[in-house]
């Protein structure tokens, strides 16, 4: 569902989320490998071939007989992968070194402690960074290593805490964006630095329960292929289509849309405020010259 999760799946397989060798009929071979297979053992042995072997014995995956799986080679490390997990890492090292200074300015400011817009962005740094050591720098780790070598408390940790990370970094950004229009539009009642920090827990609290259910959606199964693959998915945990799909609105409206909707409100009312009270002094002087 996000990104590294199906890489390696996917590329060496053809299709399905958890990357099933799709036959000719359309079907994953990775459903049957984990469904009508298991329940037809109890009538006759089930034979396993490389999928290059079952193209010369039957011609076409379609004419396999059914007490016959056919499956792929588990893929591997290659120069795509290897040229993406140094992408990742270089990107991992430039944020994390633009953070860090961020945070070291801001401490070494006498004024840090006084002014809540300091707090908030020394926050904003702590969630880039975060995003920064679970997104970029754990999905390069992951493209070296291929397989997932974490086990399955591993791939919920890790999922949890990607999803909390991009949470807590569009939320803090929200917040600085509410803060600056209440600053502009109503000066003497800006946000006082206890308020603040009561906001940025929220955003806190908040990002943690949204991305609690990473944890019931990810775990590790293996993969459908010659050799044992593990891999870290969501295969298997939704019953019905419907359900992928709600989940995956859920999360692109409370990460994207309703963030986006509120900064562009609160920096266009910004804006606007702006212009307003730039034409005030003007219209002051001209009527004040009339007199």
């Amino acid at each position: 569902m996000f990104l590294g999760e199906l890489e390696s799946m996917e590329e060496s397989s053809g299709g399905g989320e958890l990357g099933g060798i799709e036959g000719d009929d359309g079907s994953e071979l990775f459903a049957s490998f984990h469904g009508p297979i298991v329940h037809n053992l109890s009538t006759f042995t089930q034979q396993i071939l490389v999928e290059e072997e079952c193209l010369t014995l039957y011609g076409n995956l379609s004419m396999v007989p059914m007490n016959v799986t056919c499956l792929g080679h588990a893929p591997t490390l290659n120069q795509s992968r290897m040229t993406r997990a140094i992408i990742l890492i270089a990107m991992a090292v430039f944020s994390l070194m633009g953070n860090v200074a961020t945070m070291l300015s801001i401490r070494k400011s006498k004024r840090h402690k006084s002014i809540h817009v300091y707090t908030l962005i020394y926050h904003l740094s702590i969630a880039d960074l975060w995003v920064t050591f679970w997104c970029i720098l754990g999905e390069a780790l992951w493209f070296l290593t291929v397989e997932w070598k974490a086990g399955n408390w591993g791939c919920k940790i890790f999922k949890f805490s990607q999803m909390f990370g991009l949470y807590l970094s569009t939320f803090i950004m929200v917040l600085i964006g509410v803060d600056r229009f209440i600053a502009v539009k109503y000066p003497l009642k800006s946000m006082r630095k206890g308020l603040c920090n009561r906001l940025v827990g929220v955003c806190w609290g908040i990002s943690a329960v949204l991305s609690l259910p990473q944890i019931f959606v990810f775990h590790v199964d293996v993969g459908p292929f010659v050799e044992e693959f593990y891999q870290c998915v969501t295969y298997g945990t939704y019953t019905a289509e419907w359900q992928e799909h709600l989940y995956a609105t859920f999360t692109i409206l409370f990460m994207f849309i309703i963030p986006l909707i509120i900064l562009a409100s609160t920096y266009l009312l910004t804006v606007c405020t702006l212009q307003r009270k730039s034409f005030l002094p003007r219209i002051t002087h001209t009527t004040t010259t009339n007199k």
